[in-house]
């Protein structure tokens, strides 16, 4: 969760259950007030200042419902020129279940850890 306005493309997309929204109550347990969604250390993708950070690696998947603000965070970080990697899983994985397995060949859970793997191969100091 990056992104405290819950406006995203993505998010509207997904079924939040019949009752409430399990995003916007996340937000609300989390930050206490509404207010607090302003500071950066709550809601990184409203952060002014994001030269100078570690390298980040991003993973969504087609369905899941952060995937759009995931992808805004990387054009951000991006933009203040961080090293980024967004990886978007293709296909439909059921989020959040496809994740909860144990890692099979070609599975979610499975690409996510090569992509973690990658990354530290990529970013690790000697």
């Amino acid at each position: 969760m990056l992104d405290a306005c819950l406006g995203t493309c993505s998010l509207r997309e997904v079924d939040a259950g019949p009752v409430g929204c399990h995003w916007a109550d996340g937000w609300a347990q989390y930050l206490g007030t509404p207010d607090k969604a302003a500071h950066p250390y709550a809601a990184p993708v409203n952060a002014s200042r994001l030269a100078g950070l570690a390298p980040a690696l991003l993973i969504s998947a087609q369905d899941d419902p952060m995937r759009d603000e995931a992808a805004a965070y990387a054009a951000r970080l991006q933009e203040a020129g961080v090293s980024v990697r967004h990886h978007v899983q293709t296909g439909p994985t059921q989020w959040p279940a496809a994740y909860a397995g144990a890692p099979q060949n070609e599975s979610c859970l499975c690409m996510a850890c090569h992509h973690v793997s990658d990354f530290y191969a990529l970013t690790a100091p000697s």
